[in-house]
């Protein structure tokens, strides 16, 4: 018996080492990764990010175009314009320490950290949505974002979108085990709230119904901490981004179904249309899910309805899609015909989307059918 149990130690002891040394391999991974991806010459949106926060360590206006213009002149990278940033002001708290580093490095390690972030979701919607997944099918959601071209191409921009779609997957996952932990992730997809809104509603009713209060008080702790270090790095933000708020977004030709209605049909009210259809498809969904609780149905729903009707985002954006996919594979992963025709349908938006990406074409609009075909499947 004290064989097995000194046995048994050596194995513990053995696993531990292994471990440790699995970290530690993963560790000098991620650094060379940044040290090679430091010397690439990548800025995309990211340099607005960067400079906004850069900005709001000091104590200054995050969003004046003329200080984020020269911040970004001085790292070689900028544009005869500013990068502005649209984003809640909040958005910049969770990027404050790459402001504090110089550009090069902070734009490396956030690819690297944005690559491990979509990973990472990939596996959260597989545990949420794939029940009784094995190993194989765990890793395969690990990777499946990653061979997603609008995936790629928000990566390589540097965008943050890649924090929603690690937000909603991480509530949906953890929701039932960690509540508070759920809601304090869910936070991360108010930086982008006109693709999140859906997911947000319904996320939301679900901690009342179901009266988890861990979850709210999780997003509400996080939530004040975030506006409590904003106020104290600058206590005006309000006033900064109110001016910001003044800008026509809509004026920008977005991929974003309502964007083709105006063109189609500049005479009509396209716009309060398109609101008044979102709330109502979401009213829908909602008193729907309050009869059947099955809420991660209606999260992936509301991701598609936000999809099709809201006023403004990018076609990189559309990567939250990813949210109702998973959900989609996992209700017909065990039907083989129709799983692989939903593959089929899924791959050729995919490839749709390189096709035009391949050809050069330098307008957003021209992914605006990416939600509705979606929607279609």
């Amino acid at each position: 018996m004290a064989e097995g149990i000194e046995k048994a130690g050596g194995s513990t002891a053995s696993g531990r080492r292994r471990l440790w040394l699995s970290w530690g391999l993963i560790g000098a991974t991620v650094v060379m990764l940044t040290v090679m991806l430091a010397r690439l010459p990548l800025s995309g949106d990211f340099l607005g990010y960067w400079s906004g926060s850069a900005l709001i360590a000091r104590g200054e206006n995050a969003y004046d175009s003329a200080q984020l213009h020269t911040l970004q002149l001085a790292t070689g990278r900028g544009h005869d314009f500013s990068v502005n940033v649209w984003n809640p002001p909040w958005t910049l708290v969770f990027l404050l320490p790459l402001g504090l580093l110089p550009f090069a490095w902070a734009r490396a390690l956030w690819l690297v950290i944005s690559v491990l972030l979509v990973a990472v979701s990939g596996y959260w919607l597989g545990r949420a949505y794939w029940p009784h997944a094995g190993r194989r099918e765990r890793l395969a959601s690990a990777i499946l974002p990653l061979l997603v071209v609008q995936v790629w191409v928000a990566l390589l921009q540097g965008q943050i979108n890649v924090l929603v779609l690690f937000g909603i997957a991480g509530a949906l996952f953890w929701f039932s085990e960690r509540p508070g932990l759920a809601g304090s992730l869910l936070l991360l997809a108010t930086v982008k709230p006109q693709i999140a809104i859906g997911a947000l509603i319904i996320l939301a009713l679900r901690a009342l119904i179901e009266r988890q209060w861990r979850f709210i008080l999780g997003a509400t702790a996080a939530f004040s901490l975030l506006l409590l270090v904003l106020t104290l790095l600058r206590a005006q933000w309000i006033y900064d981004y109110e001016r910001v708020l003044r800008t026509p977004l809509l004026d920008y030709r977005t991929p974003t179904l309502a964007t083709w209605a105006r063109e189609q049909w500049p005479a009509l009210p396209v716009n309060t249309l398109a609101l008044l259809l979102s709330v109502l498809a979401l009213f829908l969904l909602a008193a729907w899910t309050v009869r059947t609780r099955d809420w991660e149905a209606s999260v992936a729903s509301a991701v598609v309805i936000t999809m099709l009707f809201t006023l403004f985002n990018w076609s990189y954006d559309q990567i939250v899609l990813l949210v109702p996919a998973y959900f989609l594979l996992g209700k017909v992963r065990r039907k083989p015909t129709i799983y692989l025709s939903v593959i089929a349908a899924l791959l050729l938006i995919n490839l749709l989307v390189l096709g035009i990406r391949m050809a050069g074409s330098t307008d957003d609009f021209d992914f605006f059918w990416v939600a509705p075909l979606f929607a279609g499947v």
